[in-house]
């Protein structure tokens, strides 16, 4: 199959090799999909009544969630064989993100509360941001930062979880909410913030050779390693409008212009 046709289809992962996982709609149920070098394979969990591939790796390993006895379980779909995924003593499993090396993180739900987890060679670990009232992994790249969305107070923020184990909130500045929601090799975030009432994407990105006002940063003058962020949009006169990321790294913010 070439084609979903004329449905309501939402892409949500892709791979090094264009390949394009995620779900379409046929009336209130969903199915989910792979799109590789122009054919459309269809993914759905036997006996399930829904399935949302989330993420696929550059291996081709692809991970999601479905319902199936009205409970959502996890999935992992690896050259044609599905494993399901429940977290312990979880009442849902919901799969958002998975690396090269097969690590899987996502989100479950247990007494009412969301935790986030990471699924690392067989050993579940919960993730939850400290003071958060629920947190949400999207994220995680090769080299086991987690990105994510968490929330406290009833405002909603973004995370980076670094691999040594430490958490940085990411709030872009006059937003009402922040969502970290993916992450690559080289650290880049992606996601979505609301300002306004309308909602907008950004892009944080890590530099280490450049400062404000175009002038150069260079190793020399760097006596520990530091990293700068920062996001960007573009509004509808296709204007880059740039802006600074709280992260508490103590380099200088900026935006280049592409």
């Amino acid at each position: 199959m070439t084609s979903l046709g004329l449905r309501p289809t939402f892409p949500r992962g892709i791979n090094p090799e264009g390949a394009i996982v995620g779900f379409y709609l046929v009336g209130a149920a969903s199915h989910g999909f792979l799109l590789h070098q122009g054919i459309v394979t269809h993914i759905e969990v036997p006996g399930a009544s829904a399935t949302r591939p989330r993420a696929i790796n550059p291996q081709g390993d692809i991970v999601g969630f479905y319902v199936a006895g009205g409970v959502t379980h996890g999935f992992l779909f690896v050259e044609g064989s599905f494993t399901t995924i429940d977290v312990p003593g979880a009442s849902s499993t919901q799969p958002f993100g998975i690396n090269p090396w097969g690590d899987i993180v996502g989100q479950y739900s247990a007494g009412g509360i969301f935790h986030g987890f990471l699924l690392h060679e067989g050993t579940f670990t919960t993730i939850d941001v400290p003071g958060a009232s629920s947190t949400q992994p999207l994220g995680i790249n090769p080299r086991g930062d987690i990105s994510g969305m968490y929330l406290a107070g009833g405002i909603t923020h973004g995370f980076l979880l670094d691999k040594g184990g430490s958490f940085t909130s990411i709030d872009v500045p006059g937003a009402s909410s922040t969502a970290a929601q993916g992450i690559n090799p080289r650290g880049d975030i992606i996601g979505t913030y609301s300002a306004g009432g309308i909602t907008h994407g950004f892009l944080a990105r890590w530099s280490r050779d450049r400062v404000a006002g175009g002038a150069s940063l260079t190793r020399g003058l760097m006596r520990r390693p530091r990293r700068a962020a920062w996001w960007g949009y573009y509004d509808g006169s296709n204007v880059a409008v740039a802006g600074k990321i709280a992260m508490g790294f103590d380099t200088t913010l900026l935006l280049d212009r592409r």
